[in-house]
């Protein structure tokens, strides 16, 4: 059994990318090639590798505020040493 448009029972569908009006995300839809009527949409990006990355960037800026933490103690160590030599 062959797939048809509900709309006018073509039988070939395409892939178009698709940014909605007032929308930060593009879609892709599934939709007939001879009307254009839309059957079925998808997210364009994959969530699950756009996580992937924010937790790469999560573990980054975890590293650089240990370090940054280690800095300002030792900082803080070299003041209170200074200020115990002042009269």
């Amino acid at each position: 059994m062959m797939s048809r448009c509900p709309r006018c029972d073509n039988t070939t569908f395409e892939f178009e990318i698709n940014e909605p009006l007032l929308s930060n995300y593009k879609m892709n839809v599934f939709q007939c090639a001879s009307c254009k009527a839309a059957i079925g949409a998808m997210e364009y990006y994959d969530a699950g590798s756009l996580i992937k990355e924010q937790e790469a960037r999560f573990d980054q800026l975890d590293q650089s505020v240990s370090q940054l933490a280690y800095r300002v103690l030792a900082l803080t160590s070299a003041v209170e040493a200074l200020a115990k030599k002042l009269p």
